[in-house]
């Protein structure tokens, strides 16, 4: 098995250029043709250090719907591989973007498949 590991200097909220940062180095950086596995860090695209949960609010993406996981589907067809990276997840459950005190936020990781399927998503 081949798995690559795509680190990057996510800025805090600045999704759109980590976006861009992502797919510039793997376009630099092509991974082996035959790689199974693409790893990103958790919340890869909007950064991780948030100072509370309304500062992070207006990053959180729905379940299976949001940039970050739409990335993951086209990088894994593109490179045909799996993809796995990690976002600020808004559940379905929940009906606005605001902080949840109920929990219906998350920080998930989703894991597409080389074609494009979603197999896996952990809380």
């Amino acid at each position: 098995m081949k798995i690559a590991v795509l680190q990057l200097d996510s800025k805090i909220r600045d999704p759109e250029r980590n976006i861009a940062t992502a797919d510039a180095l793997l376009a630099s950086n092509p991974p082996p043709k035959d790689l199974d596995l693409l790893v990103l860090p958790e919340l890869a695209f909007t950064g991780y250090n948030f100072p509370s949960a309304e500062a992070i609010a207006p990053y959180l993406e729905p379940t299976a719907a949001g940039r970050t996981t739409q990335w993951a589907i086209a990088t894994a067809k593109r490179l045909r591989c799996h993809v796995s990276v990690g976002y600020p997840e808004i559940s379905s459950e929940s009906t606005t973007p605001e902080p949840s005190t109920t929990h219906h936020n998350y920080n998930t990781t989703v894991t597409v498949s080389p074609t494009g399927e979603i197999i896996c998503h952990y809380r």
